[in-house]
């Protein structure tokens, strides 16, 4: 759920590196979202009175716009946020072509990026967009907190169908971070992103074991669906879409448990 109390909560345990979805409205403002469709075709002010409901249906939080998550983020000023930029998908773009793409998707992501030109925060803003031209326009035009996300199995984003394509890709290119879900990373896989001085970042990675796994096939960076402490990784980013059903599923069931309670069934 990504809503305000989601974000406030992840802080509150102590996660420092959290990421969030970013949609824009019909009205070309960026809010945090993940139903980047629904969102494109409403005006800012309906999203922001709209309840963000959660998991359960009994679970409502607060819709939250880029300013205001850029005024939280400087209210707690260790925290790094990675922005997942929905908006530069290519259904929200509408593009005729992968040239017409890559112009009209990157002055999406300019328009977002300029947001924090001007704050003390933009060294702390990641930047994680769906395209190898616009994680490389962003780089040569000077902001190095770009990412990379690789996913071969989705058509939306897809443009190599295997992994190895992707590291031959980026052997001659100034990326340095990937974004890559954990059911396409092995040992060998992260270890040619290293000999290119690019760090693995990856989602998708739930238990202990899968924890363990990800330490041990040398992944730089999770981003986990459930809280860990800290200290498990090096460094460890909480999706605050996902935790807050994690969080709230529990909420739910002391919930469920003081009506059984109060209606005398054990």
């Amino acid at each position: 759920m990504n809503a305000r109390e989601a974000l406030l909560h992840a802080i509150e345990i102590g996660f420092d590196h959290i990421e969030i979805d970013i949609s824009v409205t019909s009205d070309f403002q960026f809010v945090a979202g993940h139903d980047y469709w629904a969102i494109h075709h409403m005006p800012m002010r309906e999203f922001l009175d709209r309840p963000v409901r959660g998991f359960w249906p009994l679970i409502t939080g607060h819709a939250i716009s880029l300013d205001d998550i850029i005024k939280v983020m400087r209210e707690h000023p260790f925290i790094k946020v990675m922005f997942d930029c929905h908006f530069s998908f290519r259904e929200i773009v509408r593009a005729k072509n992968e040239r017409d793409y890559n112009s009209k998707g990157l002055s999406y992501i300019d328009s977002f990026t300029r947001k924090f030109e001007s704050t003390d925060i933009r060294q702390r803003a990641i930047y994680e967009v769906y395209s190898i031209e616009h994680a490389n326009a962003l780089i040569n035009g000077g902001c190095s907190n770009a990412m990379l996300w690789i996913d071969t199995g989705d058509c939306r984003i897809r443009e190599f169908e295997d992994i190895n394509q992707y590291v031959l890709a980026l052997s001659h290119l100034p990326i340095r971070r990937v974004s890559v879900p954990a059911r396409l990373l092995n040992q060998q896989i992260v270890s040619d992103f290293h000999a290119l001085g690019i760090q693995v970042y990856s989602p998708g990675w739930r238990s202990n074991r899968d924890w363990h796994r990800a330490r041990a096939i040398g992944v730089d960076f999770v981003t986990v669906d459930t809280p860990f402490p800290n200290s498990f990784f090096e460094e460890a980013a909480i999706r605050i879409d996902v935790f807050a059903r994690h969080f709230y599923q529990r909420a739910r069931r002391a919930f469920c448990a003081s009506q059984i309670c109060k209606h005398g069934r054990s």
